[in-house]
């Protein structure tokens, strides 16, 4: 809900990469220990063992991720991507890039997100693949990504059930297999490194990191940004992001960036 690396990258590389917004990740519940495996599961899926997630106590959760603070407002975001020769794209209280303002270890799409006009989420998405290996590597790079930034996690998971070797995206989905990596803190401050199944193609997944300030992971819901989830399927490429203007101008219509969220 999945480091982000090394990115000046061909267009031809990317052409499948698609942004995942950070509200892919469902915060954990806040207060002492946390289930991991929180969400609801459906009639008729296997059971998942139930794991916990202790706060990080030896360490206090850093003031931002990859290269930016949390709190910066979107024009400074701005000015810090053009300098850095980063393509990107606005869409409602997102900001999607196709490189970050530090070295990723593999190719993928920047996403920012802006709780009323301040930067307090981004996440980094790897290309969309049916290679399991590919997808394995993926995450892994990410992971070290974030142990780098955050120190050792809260918690891990490394599962593949029986039978889904060639049909691991499936498993992600049935539970059956299971890859994340996770980071909390009691200031509310979350991380997620994950391989995710995708959502316009149940054999296809993807390996991603999502950075959480406290002010986000609070926010249980959040802005509906039609815009944003659009990009995933009409623009979600990083072609679209790459070839846009630096300062395309926003559709009319589109809704302000950084609304608050619907309480």
């Amino acid at each position: 809900m999945r480091a982000y690396f090394s990115l000046a990258v061909g267009l031809l590389a990317l052409a499948c990469t698609k942004p995942r917004d950070p509200r892919a990740v469902e915060p954990l519940s806040l207060g002492g220990r946390a289930d991991a495996s929180a969400r609801t599961q459906d009639a008729g899926r296997p059971r998942v063992e139930r794991r916990t997630v202790g706060f990080i106590t030896d360490r206090q959760a850093p003031p931002g991720a990859l290269g930016v603070r949390w709190g910066l407002s979107r024009a400074e975001l701005a000015n810090r991507n053009r300098e850095a020769q980063a393509r990107c794209r606005d869409r409602g209280a997102f900001t999607f890039c196709n490189k970050a303002l530090v070295p990723l270890p593999l190719d993928g799409v920047v996403s920012y997100e802006f709780c009323e006009e301040r930067l307090c989420a981004v996440a980094v998405d790897a290309a969309v693949t049916r290679d399991e290996d590919q997808l394995v590597q993926d995450y892994d790079r990410l992971v070290e990504l974030a142990r780098g930034e955050l120190g050792p996690p809260a918690s891990e998971a490394r599962r593949v059930g029986e039978g889904c070797r060639g049909h691991l995206a499936i498993c992600l989905t049935s539970r059956r297999a299971d890859y994340s990596t996770r980071w909390m803190w009691q200031s509310g401050d979350q991380a997620l490194v994950s391989l995710d199944q995708t959502e316009d193609d149940a054999l296809q997944a993807q390996a991603g990191a999502t950075f959480l300030s406290a002010e986000r992971a609070r926010r249980t819901d959040p802005v509906d940004d039609p815009l944003a989830r659009s990009l995933l399927s009409d623009a979600g490429s990083l072609d679209a992001i790459a070839t846009a203007p630096a300062d395309a101008p926003r559709e009319p219509g589109a809704p302000d960036a950084g609304r608050p969220a619907r309480r």
